[in-house]
């Protein structure tokens, strides 16, 4: 009887710690990003008479990245709205155009709205692994030129966009997780208008790139 009561004394105690777990929270990350090189192989012509290769890469260099989100764990999986911040700097630029390496000014930016699922793995420790995806908006912010030349894009631009999200949580108490999170973040279509300072035919009008980003922060979360 005593042992009896013991187990059912356990599993209470284990059923409220696992309903603790569920409700909403917010959660803040802070962290650093690194985007793909800009490959802006085509300048798409918006007359149907095909591309023309301006630019092979620009290289751009470790950027600040800011995430917020809102969400409602339901124990072994969670839903989150997120709201996120991305700055990168481009910082050379070669190609058909620029056959050397040219040192830029500007900015390559991306205020992004997302939707995020995401499955943790659970297990008997405080540490919780968990594995993710998004879906959402991208409002992408993207300028760039050479020094004392005319700007080759300066244009923002809204996209659809995903992300896929990797991380692990550590419980420091019934309120606070503190973890680590990486974030593979690309915008589906980023097609920009040419600046001035592309000197390429009439009628090819937009610049197209992949816009691709890595990020890995550090990251609190409360549940209320």
């Amino acid at each position: 009887m005593i042992i009896r009561l013991f187990a059912i004394g356990i599993f209470l105690i284990l059923q409220g710690s696992a309903l603790a777990q569920e409700g909403p929270y917010l959660s803040g990350n802070l962290g650093m990003g690194l985007m793909d090189n800009l490959d802006g192989d085509d300048l798409a012509s918006n007359d149907g008479r095909g591309h023309f290769d301006a630019i092979d890469v620009t290289e751009l260099g470790i950027g600040v990245v800011g995430e917020f989100a809102f969400g409602w764990d339901f124990g072994s999986h969670r839903w989150e709205l997120q709201l996120a911040f991305r700055d990168n700097d481009p910082e050379n630029l070669t190609g058909v155009q620029f056959p050397d390496k040219n040192p830029l000014v500007g900015h390559t930016r991306s205020t992004t709205f997302m939707v995020n699922g995401i499955k943790e793995i659970e297990n008997s420790s405080n540490w919780t692994p968990y594995l993710g995806a998004g879906i959402g908006t991208a409002l992408v912010d993207l300028k760039f030129g050479i020094q004392g030349q005319p700007s080759l894009v300066d244009e923002t631009h809204l996209s659809f966009a995903y992300q896929l999200i990797g991380g692990i949580d550590y419980e420091v108490s019934e309120q606070w997780d503190v973890g680590l999170k990486y974030s593979f973040f690309s915008v589906f279509d980023t097609a920009f208008e040419k600046g001035p300072g592309f000197a390429v035919p009439a009628g090819l009008e937009d610049y197209e790139v992949q816009y691709n980003h890595h990020s890995m922060t550090l990251g609190v979360k409360y549940r209320f």
